[in-house]
This record gives C-alpha cells, sequence and structure tokens, in this order.
C-alpha cells in the first residue's frame, strides 16, 4: 500500500493498526502536509481514530454482489453521546430513507419466507 505519511515525512514507524489519520493526511496538499510537524501529525491521528472495540455488540459482515462487494456493520450499545450529538445524529442521518425501508422490507421477507417454508416442510405440504 505504500509507506504511510510518518514514514515518508519524518522516517517514523507507525504500525498499520495506530495508522488511522493516515487517508485524511494523504488527503491534504502536499504543500500543507510537508508543513506539519510530528506533533500536529500525532495530534491529528490522534483526533481521528475511532474506538469501535467497546461496543458489547459489534459484528461486521463484508457481502459479495454481482460486481462489487457490500458491508453490513451493527454495533450496540448504551449510548453515552450528549442530547445535542444525538439530535445532530438525527438530521444527518435520518432512519427513514429509501434505502433502510428497501433493507427492512427484504430482511421481513427473507425471514418471512424462511418461516413459511418451514412451517410447509413440518406439516408435510412439501414432501422430499
Amino acid at each position: 500500500m505504500g509507506e504511510s505519511i510518518m514514514q515518508e515525512t519524518f522516517g517514523m514507524e507507525v504500525e498499520e493498526e495506530q495508522d488511522h489519520g493516515n487517508d485524511i493526511l494523504s488527503r491534504l496538499p502536499e504543500e500543507i502536509r510537508t508543513g506539519l510537524t510530528p506533533e500536529q501529525i500525532l495530534a491529528i491521528r490522534q483526533a481521528t481514530q475511532e474506538d469501535w472495540g467497546g461496543h458489547p455488540v459489534n459484528i461486521r459482515l463484508n457481502i459479495p454482489l454481482l460486481f462489487k462487494r457490500g458491508y453490513i456493520t451493527m454495533v450496540a450499545g448504551i449510548c453515552q453521546r450528549d442530547p445535542g450529538r444525538r439530535q445532530q445524529d438525527k438530521e444527518v442521518h435520518p432512519l427513514r430513507t429509501i434505502g433502510n425501508i428497501l433493507f427492512v422490507g427484504g430482511c421481513a421477507a427473507l425471514i418471512y419466507l424462511v418461516v413459511i417454508a418451514a412451517i410447509l416442510f413440518y406439516s408435510s405440504a412439501i414432501e422430499f
């Protein structure tokens, strides 16, 4: 994948899982990136680092589709965000979108099909 920004700019080794800010730094213009001090780069890394490991439920799936790969991520736990942040999330990421409605409808249809097939199989309506 190439050298990290820290190694490229300052010759500093950074482990892959600790290199969360590399994507943001790589999108900065070259003249700005080269003007950053090691302390500024480290501060950007720490500010952009996400800790998803503290959730009791942390499910991540990659799904092969026809021409691309899709993904599903579900995390759950006790909400620790303040009310202002929760309101901002509701505005930025509304629950009622076409994609969400189609996804929930598809999952419900799949569950119904499995249940109907099981009922038909166990009631001997379908013989194998």
